[in-house]
């Protein structure tokens, strides 16, 4: 869990649900991220709670840094699970995704309700609202990310994976979101499970860097209007692009066959990037469709910034993100 600045109410909600756990926690490891409370509130909870406290991150740090913090104390067999700050688990979420880790699944993903401030059910179905569709390979990760990071378990390799990779100084050089990073890893080193049942309540407000928009507002999520925040849709755009040449590289050839098929990006010349896309499209998925056009509005800028070819905005994209090609 990694905390900064939560609703005091919201969190007692959380560790309430966290020590209700049908399948019991073995250890909570919570970083404070810069301003939290004190050390106590975590202890009331009746957990077995290691409080680790420093500067400030951010999202995508502030995870990182918790989970390999986590990995230094769980034992060799141990799963772990994103924690946010304000979400109210149901009890039998561990138990559900546990069973799913012991079948040889390296990322376990639910679904969740989603609720406001106030603990009022807005949607019962997260993947629903939101016109998600389960991730079904590396490469359907790579197009969008459709892991939240609250409604995740994975296994110990996918999470030395994670944390080896990234560089603990400047964490968001390389990974977009915590969640999607881990992902990633996970979906790279074994199979994706996806249990169709809401095992948390995701609480929206007005705080979220990112959150729920429903699917029949989809400009929402790439425009902003309480989906995205500015600061996060800027960041967006260059890791969106940097993914897109990953994906052509992966999986071309193979784009002559959907070039007519997305009415968003009709420019020939991006067959190969938009490839990836067009199987996805073609099966009607809303979430790809977006993800392509913010792809795309990536790889504007990077053509505006000078890159002719791919392989140059994808340099580009590196250099943008602080790595090099």
């Amino acid at each position: 869990m990694s905390v900064h600045r939560p609703d005091g109410d919201a969190l007692a909600a959380q560790l309430a649900s966290l020590a209700a756990q049908t399948h019991p926690v073995a250890a909570l490891h919570v970083r404070v991220d810069g301003d939290g409370p004190p050390d106590d509130v975590f202890a009331r909870s009746g957990l077995s709670v290691t409080v680790e406290r420093g500067p400030r991150l951010g999202v995508l740090g502030g995870f990182i840094a918790a989970l390999s913090r986590a990995l230094q104390r769980a034992e060799p067999c141990a799963a772990f699970a994103f924690c946010d700050q304000d979400d109210v688990w149901e009890p039998q979420k561990l138990a559900a995704q546990a069973g799913a880790m012991r079948k040889g699944a390296a990322l376990c993903l639910s679904d969740a309700s989603v609720i406001d401030r106030g603990g009022r059910m807005l949607a019962g179905s997260l993947f629903a609202l939101e016109g998600r569709r389960p991730p079904r390979d590396f490469a359907d990760l790579l197009i969008r990310n459709t892991a939240s990071g609250n409604g995740m378990m994975f296994s110990r390799a996918a999470a030395e994976l994670a944390c080896s990779m990234v560089p603990a100084a400047a964490p968001d050089q390389h990974a977009l979101l915590h969640d999607w990073w881990v992902a990633l890893c996970a979906s790279a080193l074994g199979p994706v499970a996806f249990l169709n049942q809401p095992l948390l309540r995701y609480r929206r407000h007005a705080g979220n860097v990112i959150g729920p928009a429903p699917v029949a507002r989809p400009s929402r999520r790439l425009w902003g209007a309480g989906a995205m925040s500015a600061e996060f849709r800027a960041k967006c755009e260059t890791h969106y692009a940097l993914r897109a040449y990953l994906l052509a590289a992966l999986l071309a050839p193979g784009g002559d066959r959907v070039r007519g098929a997305l009415p968003l990006y009709r420019d020939p010349g991006l067959a190969a990037f938009a490839a990836p896309y067009g199987s996805a499209a073609l099966r009607g998925d809303r979430a790809a469709r977006q993800s392509l056009w913010m792809s795309a509005l990536g790889k504007a800028q990077l053509k505006r910034a000078g890159g002719e070819h791919d392989a140059e905005c994808a340099r580009l994209a590196l250099a943008r993100l602080g790595r090099d090609a």
